[in-house]
């Protein structure tokens, strides 16, 4: 509203004032003053974190100066309204920098006039990287085939890892990690360029010895901390032909080709030898040809391509000669194929002799021998220690028994013939001077040993034994005296003596025979 003063003259001396009112016109467009921007805005910033803050103005008035703001909805951001005419631009979700690396955010201002006036202003919001992404290889493993014989020294293969991140969270080194291939370190084996990821061989490779390995590669970025992912190499050895064949049977003999013997007599279709060769190499490389090379008559005999057979393709005539020589050659398949020649000498004879087995050449290694030696030692120590073992129990037992035999003879003697206890059996029989027979040729089942002598045993006693056909020896088992206990001692008369009616008589009496015809002598 605007006020204005009109001054109009007469002859009279008053003024009159006159209000004029202006009304507003929608003609002048929002303002936005960007106060603070925080930017780039971390990519891990929770949401809710203050972007920008935002003031608007209008110098219009009423409804021609409210000014209302708005951003796009597609966008992880917010407009939040403290106080009039002043925003806050806020985060509203979690950003991610490999997706969206920055945000161009529209602001429109628009007021409430008619027609409206709106202004727009682009605010710029860049996320800075955080070391959030692992490296990541293009294959889930990697495999390699290389030719054995290879030069070392050259590269084998390239492993190649991505990271999204960005600066030095996405810059990679490469290493091989630490392992075993046959007991030696995989550092002897290859190494990797830890800029590009090449990998080189650091020898050359023989496949008969080495068919495949495994390395872990390694990349790790440069961020803080540092993520890093492993990948496996397989490294497979192809076999190249760089084996001929070796010729196992017929081995020559003292530097002369082998021989062989064949009947004269033979068919056609007979097996004369077998020529036995193996190749180092694998598949085709190793796949073997048997072919004569020379021969003496060509038409005699002729090996098989693939068993390396010979065999007789005619019998033999009067005139073939009696001594043939074959050189077989034994070709590989590799390119370029590889070959070994060995010769045989077949000897015609009209009777094949048996021929006992060659041992001259079955000798003994060092190592064997010293094995062998060390188990005769050993088991010759086992045997004689068992052995003295045994012979110390044997004679143990034999002492108990000897011992125990002794006691009950001397318990059974003092019982039935009035030995004093104080006088060994044997003292007795020492001092009796006793003739000790038994008789053997009677039918009955009780027999009487007869006893005669000098000394306190002048009478006879009964022994009882226990004699079957297949025993080979006769055991006592007591002691009997066939008169009273107190008789008294008679002169060393055998006629003289009563024996006991068990059919025995002192015509019976023979001498005491022991373990099968051994007599046992008068003391």
């Amino acid at each position: 509203m605007h006020e204005i003063y009109v001054q109009a003259k007469d002859k009279g001396p008053s003024a009159v004032a006159v209000h004029f009112n202006i009304l507003d016109v929608n003609d002048n467009l929002p303002e936005v003053i960007l106060t603070s921007v925080s930017t780039p805005v971390q990519e891990d910033a929770p949401p809710g974190t203050v972007i920008a803050v935002i003031s608007v103005m209008d110098k219009d008035s009423d409804e021609n100066g409210n000014v209302d703001c708005e951003i796009p909805h597609h966008v992880p951001f917010q407009l939040h309204s403290s106080f009039k005419n002043y925003y806050t631009l806020v985060t509203c979700d979690f950003l991610d920098r490999e997706t969206v690396p920055e945000y161009n955010i529209t602001l429109t201002a628009r007021d409430m006039g008619a027609p409206p006036l709106f202004t727009r202003k682009t605010i710029l919001v860049q996320v800075s990287d955080m070391n959030d992404n692992t490296p990541r290889f293009k294959q889930p493993s990697y495999t390699v085939y290389l030719t054995e014989n290879n030069a070392p020294g050259a590269s084998i293969c390239s492993v190649t890892a991505l990271d999204p991140d960005s600066d030095q969270n996405a810059y990679l080194s490469y290493s091989i990690l630490e392992g075993d291939i046959h007991g030696m370190s995989v550092s002897t084996y290859v190494s990797i360029n830890s800029d590009n990821g090449n990998i080189y061989a650091l020898r050359s490779f023989d496949h008969e010895q080495l068919r495949n390995f495994q390395i872990l590669v390694q990349a790790q970025d440069a961020g803080f901390p540092p993520l890093r992912t492993n990948v496996t190499v397989n490294v497979f050895i192809l076999d190249q032909n760089d084996n001929a064949p070796v010729i196992v049977a017929p081995l020559p003999q003292n530097g002369t080709a082998a021989t062989e013997v064949v009947p004269r007599s033979v068919d056609a279709g007979y097996l004369v030898a077998k020529i036995t060769a193996m190749d180092a190499d694998a598949g085709q490389n190793s796949r073997l040809f048997y072919q004569v090379l020379q021969a003496n008559d060509p038409s005699l005999f002729s090996v098989a391509l693939y068993t390396g057979e010979i065999r007789t393709i005619r019998r033999f005539v009067e005139k073939d000669p009696i001594r043939q020589m074959l050189v077989i050659l034994v070709k590989d398949n590799g390119q370029p194929p590889l070959s070994a020649t060995v010769s045989i000498i077949l000897s015609v004879v009209d009777n094949v002799p048996e021929s006992l087995p060659d041992f001259g050449d079955l000798t003994l290694s060092p190592q064997y021998r010293s094995n062998l030696t060390l188990y005769l030692i050993v088991s010759l120590g086992v045997i004689s220690f068992t052995f003295l073992v045994a012979i110390i129990v044997l004679a143990a037992i034999k002492g108990y028994r000897d011992r125990h035999s002794i006691r009950r003879y001397n318990v059974s003697l003092s019982a039935c013939c009035g030995f004093r206890s104080e006088e060994s059996t044997t003292d007795v029989f020492k001092k009796s001077n006793l003739n000790v027979q038994i008789t053997t040729g009677t039918k009955g089942s009780t027999n009487c040993v007869e006893a005669n002598g000098n000394g306190p045993l002048s009478q006879p006693y009964c022994y009882k034994m226990c004699l079957t056909p297949e025993s080979s020896k006769s055991d006592f088992m007591f002691l009997k005296s066939c008169s009273p206990i107190n008789a008294t001692p008679q002169k060393n008369n055998a006629k003289g003596a009563d024996y006991p009616k068990s059919g025995w008589s002192a015509q019976d009496s023979r001498s005491l025979i022991v373990n099968n015809g051994a007599t046992i002598p008068n003391e």
